[in-house]
């Protein structure tokens, strides 16, 4: 089983977590619990974020090489970096 709630037929999302309208979520995704998606944030497919986690404004986490691409628990990404796998 995948944790926390079905957002979306690809998007899982954790407990307590902050998702703007605006960030773009490209599925399939898991989100962690408490985690904090700002505008413009980008979640490419295969992104897995763990626990909280902040992807301030304009930050990337994309998959790389056909790894997964993934945050670990109590990360911080800004707008200056882009996390490959």
């Amino acid at each position: 089983d995948i944790p926390g709630f079905r957002l979306r037929e690809d998007v899982w999302v954790g407990e307590g977590a902050d998702l703007h309208p605006e960030a773009k979520i490209v599925g399939p995704a898991v989100i962690g619990d408490n985690c904090r998606v700002e505008a413009g944030a980008h979640l490419g497919e295969y992104a897995v974020v763990g626990a909280n986690v902040r992807l301030r404004r304009d930050a990337v986490l994309a998959r790389y090489g056909g790894a997964m691409a993934a945050c670990a628990d109590s990360d911080s990404v800004d707008s200056q970096q882009s996390i490959p796998a």
